[in-house]
Order: structure tokens, then sequence, then C-alpha cells
């Protein structure tokens, strides 16, 4: 499975649980991506949605506790990270130098 697929997984999955599929696929996105963080733009653009689709979908997993808001130093934008909740420092997609493959054991 690649990257585009886990984050399409993850919009169908997040939805079943009640959240857009924006705010899964955006998921989806900071699972896989290296710094497990971005702004908005870099997410609308990146998953191919309107901002206005984003800034809800961010607000969405905002108030579920799923990210949270940051202001990037010395700058005016707002960062989005994975939220540091144990629930959610589950196991990352493999990195490029990986075997592209998850652990037998998780």
């Amino acid at each position: 499975m690649g990257v585009d697929q886990f984050v399409e997984d993850a919009g169908l999955f997040y939805a079943r649980l009640g959240l857009s599929r924006t705010a899964g696929r955006v998921m989806g996105w900071l699972l896989t991506a290296e710094s497990g963080s971005a702004d908005a733009p870099e997410l609308a653009e990146g998953l191919a949605v309107a901002k206005s689709s984003m800034s809800i979908a961010l607000r969405q997993l905002e108030q579920a506790g799923l990210v949270e808001r940051f202001r990037v130093r010395g700058g005016t934008a707002t960062g989005w990270p994975r939220t540091s909740s144990p629930a959610l420092s589950a196991p990352r997609w493999p990195s490029s130098g990986a075997s592209g493959r998850w652990p037998s054991r998780v």
C-alpha cells in the first residue's frame, strides 16, 4: 500500500468515526509526513482541497483533540501537528529509508 492509498483509507476510516473524509485525509497526511506537521495552505495543496474545506477539517480535528494549533516561529502561519496524546503516538508510516512495510509486531 502506498502513501496516497493510506491517506485515502484514513479518510474513509475517520469518516466512519464521524469526522469528515477530508479531516481523515488530513490525519493520514500528517501521519505520513516526515515532520508530522504542516500549515493549512500546505495541507490544502497537498490534498487538493479548497482552503475553506481545509479550515473546516482542521477545526473538526482540533475540537476532537487530534491536532493542535501553533504559531510558526518568526512567521504568521499557523501549523497543525498531530497532538501529543499518547493514543496518537502510534506507529507512523515507515519512512522512505525503511523497507516500506509495517513491522510484524506493532
